[in-house]
């Protein structure tokens, strides 16, 4: 009766808290974490007493309801795209709307042992964008760096990435594709401490030898909300996630814009994106913004705005250049700047005095190294 008292009462609490579907939904999930490995709350089934796992969830209510602990940092862990990412306070938890566009993000690229996916990734967090789509993808076919000023983000994510079975050796990160082959190595994460607003930052991975500086796509979930909001935040965000992966906005997008501007140019500072790709989560409201600050960088031959799954805008998907060399998806061409829906092996499009042309796609194999399929008389995959 002692522990039944308490579990009565934090669960009163905790149902005027938040309402009977969510409450009830929140204690589903904690009751299900008790059989997680991953889970903080995990306990083996053979050492499981009743009397316990009701203290347990006891405390867990309390915390919701008194501390506004977020139900990620008391289990632990947050499913994301077909993955489970282990989530710490003060890491930014991953969000719906961010697996949204990852998952769509996904679609549009086909990887192979012979031609991998090398991703930048700022702001990397837990590492949940780059791990879904290592996830996504067939074993070895991606290479992943992420980036975050919080060493304690680096760690999450290199520990996220480890419990996945990706490999985050630099070695592996810059073996050479016979080597990687013959050796069945897994897909990569890397990951560094780094400042990536700070003017001249180079990352690391830039540096390593045989990866030539160049990134196929850059990944971004940058810091946009303003100060403002940010107080206005409920208090299991403002008073737990760290308010240097919420806080910003104008200054994340334009360092962003001049990754790309850079790109273009053999003269500027790495990281380069030649005829690569990039994507940027951004706040509801900011497409103008973020039109206007690209616009005036010149930083990409064409751009699409995602909605998310609630209907906003919510992320810019940006081609820095033509992309001869990227293994894009067989379902995808790229025309004017823009992925397009393949049909079949060839699409029917209008130039702007009406003409039906046919665009018929043209492929050569793929080099690992991106500079020599720079030079190679048609290394194109899907582009026009």
């Amino acid at each position: 009766m002692a522990v039944l008292r308490p579990l009565a009462q934090a669960t009163e609490a905790f149902f005027r808290r938040f309402g009977q579907e969510t409450a009830e939904n929140e204690i589903r999930w904690l009751r299900a974490a008790f059989d997680n490995p991953r889970s903080l709350l995990f306990v083996p089934k053979d050492a499981q007493k009743p009397e316990e796992l009701d203290a347990t969830l006891a405390q867990a209510l309390k915390d919701r309801v008194e501390k506004h602990k977020p139900l990620q940092y008391i289990i632990g862990t947050q499913p994301f795209g077909g993955i489970e990412i282990k989530c710490r306070a003060p890491i930014l938890i991953p969000r719906p709307e961010t697996e949204w566009w990852v998952s769509k993000l996904a679609e549009r690229f086909q990887p192979t042992l012979q031609r991998r996916l090398r991703i930048l990734d700022l702001g990397t967090g837990t590492g949940c964008i780059s791990l879904m789509l290592a996830n996504h993808y067939p074993p070895g076919t991606v290479w992943a760096h992420g980036v975050d000023n919080n060493p304690q983000a680096v760690h999450l994510a290199l520990e996220n990435a480890k419990e996945l079975g990706f490999s985050t050796s630099q070695e592996d990160a810059t073996m050479s594709r016979a080597e990687r082959i013959k050796n069945n190595i897994p897909s990569v994460f890397t990951a560094e401490v780094g400042d990536w607003m700070r003017q001249g930052w180079l990352p690391m991975g830039c540096k390593w030898e045989c990866t030539s500086g160049w990134f196929d796509i850059v990944v971004a979930n940058p810091p946009y909300i303003s100060r403002q909001e940010f107080e206005e935040l409920d208090p299991s965000v403002r008073d737990w996630e760290d308010t240097l992966a919420l806080v910003g906005g104008s200054p994340h997008y334009q360092t962003i814009a001049g990754f790309c501007q850079a790109s273009t140019s053999r003269t500027k500072p790495l990281p380069r994106l030649p005829g690569g790709v990039m994507v940027m989560e951004f706040n509801d409201g900011d497409a103008g913004l973020i039109h206007k600050i690209f616009s005036a960088e010149k930083a990409l031959k064409g751009r699409e705005f995602w909605e998310d799954q609630y209907g906003k805008k919510r992320t810019l998907f940006g081609i820095t250049g033509k992309p001869q060399y990227l293994p894009i998806s067989d379902k995808f061409m790229v025309h004017d700047g823009k992925f397009v829906p393949r049909k079949g092996n060839a699409l029917i499009a209008r130039t702007k005095k009406g003409k039906k042309v046919e665009l018929v796609d043209e492929y050569d194999e793929i080099r690992d190294d991106p500079v020599a399929s720079h030079r190679s008389k048609r290394g194109i995959w899907g582009i026009l």
